[in-house]
């Protein structure tokens, strides 16, 4: 308990664990102390008040995180849709509104059927369902991902290859092309993951598997796509 206050004071946020990451890009200190804070969770009813006092003091702690954050975008999805008169776009700038378009994606996921995941609860369907703007088929892409196609479509056509995680030398800045070639790299990189994760519209997937003539999940292994510096 001791090295988790001190983590806790060091950071001013509590440990998380990661199940995606690799074993090579996990900090083991902080894995094992997640793993120790959520069996803590678990023995709630044997802990002593002065455990659950010390628990409780924690930035951050809450008994029920999973569900406060389930809460918590159930009410930020609905307060974006009233306050912009859309839905949150996955291809923002804005990282925000590109996380509350991924849970929404995912949320459809899970409610088709995700292999491996368990579906949403009653409660939950009826809680999304009651969401402002929340819409159980697949949205219409909006202007900003039709845009982005448009110009992964111009792109492909003028230089007949995937666009490229083109980086800046030292003292060197980008032109505006190669910019441009970064940003669209990164939104389909963004894609992709959300492909692999099986929340991505479908449609918005097929338009630009259609473009790129290759899946997704085989962009980061194709070498035409890999990064490069200008000259």
């Amino acid at each position: 308990m001791a090295d988790l206050e001190r983590f806790a004071a060091a950071t001013g946020e509590l440990p998380r664990r990661n199940a995606r990451l690799d074993a090579d890009h996990v900090n083991p200190r902080e894995d094992r102390l997640a793993n120790f804070l959520s069996a803590q969770r678990r023995r709630r009813a044997v802990l002593t008040s002065e455990q659950i006092g010390r628990i409780e003091a924690l930035p951050g702690f809450s008994w029920t995180p999973l569900s406060d954050a389930w809460e918590a975008n159930v009410r930020d999805y609905g307060a974006f849709y009233l306050s912009h008169g859309r839905l949150p776009s996955g291809a923002s700038k804005d990282p925000r509104e590109r996380r509350l378009e991924a849970w929404a994606s995912e949320q459809r996921g899970l409610a088709r059927g995700v292999e491996g995941r368990n579906p949403p609860t009653r409660e939950r369907l009826e809680q999304l369902g009651d969401i402002p703007g929340w819409r159980w088929d697949n949205p219409v892409i909006n202007d900003v991902e039709d845009s982005l196609i448009a110009d992964l479509r111009l792109f492909v056509t003028e230089t007949g290859r995937d666009p490229r995680n083109v980086r800046a030398r030292s003292g060197k800045t980008l032109t505006p092309e190669e910019a441009d070639e970064g940003r669209l790299r990164r939104w389909i990189d963004r894609l992709a993951k959300r492909s692999k994760a099986g929340t991505l519209d479908a449609e918005l997937e097929s338009k630009v598997v259609g473009i790129l003539g290759s899946p997704l999940d085989s962009i980061g292994r194709n070498k035409r796509a890999g990064a490069r510096n200008p000259k």
